[in-house]
């Protein structure tokens, strides 16, 4: 055998070694946390992880003995690192979601247990637990940092908004869109979707041809601020050129909607977009052509009758 291979054989064999004394610590553990000996059960964890830093049910272990034992940030802290380290382990999110719980930070757990239930929807427990932390941000409590705040309110907003959206009810759509773009000025996401909303808006039975042109404008304004934004998004230049084929600027809005599929190579919205105006821009040529020929006839007919005014 050659130095080289005796020498990762070693490695491999130390390493092995390295696993089984962590093992032997995180059993120890799980028998002390059954006793409800939370301190000596986190000890135990720990020496685990410094033998087997790359197991991340021990951060779990670990994260479940600091809430027992009211050490909120430790259980806060173990928890993220598991769910970084292993983002489909269900109960890592559990894990996290409990520990900024216990802390009152609800607004935080809130998506935490949302993700463990969408990772298994048989974790009904963590619904129940996600559900209750809502109700709580509702009356106001657990309030968190100011940019969790934000981030909360505005995945709420959004949502109201794409709920009213759907049931067309595109003034409250807009309202809801407006209050998440307020704490996201730079979503392009949510300027698309506002855009999307006034669009719709202006083509509801309560507006008047002479309010529509102004929400199409206030449509627009969004769908350019949306590109300018995020210039490879392809639904902002669908959403340019619904706002200017609602101006009645059909060849713009075919521009755009070209343009649009420059950017994203078959997107349903450009690609519909397109053969709408298209088909506007069809019909308009087939009625030029026919005044066209109307006007050349009547034009004919007058100079005959110039020629012979005693015809009828």
């Amino acid at each position: 055998m050659s130095d080289a291979a005796a020498e990762l054989k070693r490695r491999a064999e130390g390493m092995e070694e390295q696993k089984q004394k962590s093992v032997e610590q995180k059993m120890a553990g799980n028998t002390l946390f059954g006793m409800g000996q939370y301190q000596q059960a986190a000890e135990m964890y720990s020496r685990a992880i410094a033998f087997n830093p790359s197991d991340h049910t021990l951060y779990s272990n670990r994260s479940a003995c600091y809430v027992h034992m009211k050490l909120y940030d430790q259980a806060i802290s173990d928890a993220k690192t598991l769910t970084k380290m292993n983002p489909t382990f269900v109960k890592g999110w559990g894990r996290l979601g409990t520990a900024l719980m216990s802390n009152g930070l609800y607004e935080e757990a809130y998506p935490a247990f949302l993700e463990g239930f969408r990772l298994d929807n048989n974790m009904v427990e963590y619904q129940r637990l996600a559900a209750e932390c809502k109700d709580k941000c509702n009356k106001g409590l657990g309030v968190a940092g100011e940019e969790t705040k934000k981030a909360f309110y505005r995945e709420k907003h959004k949502k109201q908004g794409l709920e009213e959206f759907q049931a067309g009810n595109y003034v409250s759509a807009v309202r809801y869109f407006t209050q998440a773009i307020d704490l996201d000025l730079t979503n392009h996401v949510l300027i698309s979707n506002r855009s999307a909303a006034y669009c719709k808006m202006a083509t509801l039975p309560t507006t008047t041809l002479a309010q529509a042109p102004a929400i199409y404008k206030q449509a627009l304004a969004d769908a350019e601020r949306c590109i300018n934004i995020a210039p490879e998004y392809g639904k902002g230049y669908a959403r340019k050129g619904a706002a200017l084929h609602g101006l009645g600027q059909y060849k713009e809005a075919k521009s755009v909607y070209q343009k649009g599929l420059e950017v994203e190579p078959g997107s349903k919205h450009c690609v519909d977009g397109l053969k709408a105006v298209e088909k506007v821009l069809s019909e308009i040529h087939e009625e030029e052509e026919e005044w066209l020929d109307k006007k050349a006839e009547n034009k004919e007919k007058d100079k005959l009758a110039e020629q012979h005014p005693d015809m009828c």
